[in-house]
């Protein structure tokens, strides 16, 4: 039996397993490209394989078209009171929904956006640049600091 035909028994038996490994890589793999989100921010990983099936039955996400492991806090660890599985659109989409802070570049506040991407547009700003700032990949965005509310 090849190594493929194995991986796909095993996701028959244990779906959740991909979100698993998925998120047990960009915890503790620096070499993961997305390793400096989660990892690299101090999030752990503390679920076990036995939690994660558990998560799976109980959010029921056999029923979901598309299942992403999600923590809720999104500065907390991977543990059993922190994770959820929901819709991947949902997930990957949650940041652009948040409330976005501006500030000008000595640190006073200027104004809150209901999302990074209302005030890209209403500045024509780069909506990604925005998000590069907030995750400390560069300093400033269109001559503003930006900060997620509630995550500083």
């Amino acid at each position: 039996m090849s190594k493929k035909e194995i991986d796909k028994r095993q996701l028959i038996r244990r779906p959740w397993l991909t979100s698993y490994k998925g998120a047990k890589t960009r915890c503790e793999n620096p070499n993961n490209p997305r390793y400096h989100r989660y990892g690299g921010r101090g999030i752990k990983f503390k679920l076990t394989q036995e939690k994660c099936a558990y998560l799976w039955k109980r959010d029921k996400a056999w029923s979901l078209y598309e299942p992403s492991i999600d923590r809720i806090a999104n500065n907390g660890d991977y543990t059993l009171s922190n994770c959820h599985f929901i819709e991947m659109p949902i997930n990957s989409g949650k940041d652009k929904k948040k409330p976005v802070l501006q500030y000008d570049l000595e640190g006073n506040f200027i104004k809150e956006w209901s999302s990074i991407l209302e005030a890209s547009k209403s500045l024509n700003i780069d909506n990604s640049n925005i998000g590069k700032v907030r995750m400390g990949k560069i300093n400033s965005a269109g001559g503003y600091i930006w900060r997620i509310k509630n995550e500083y």
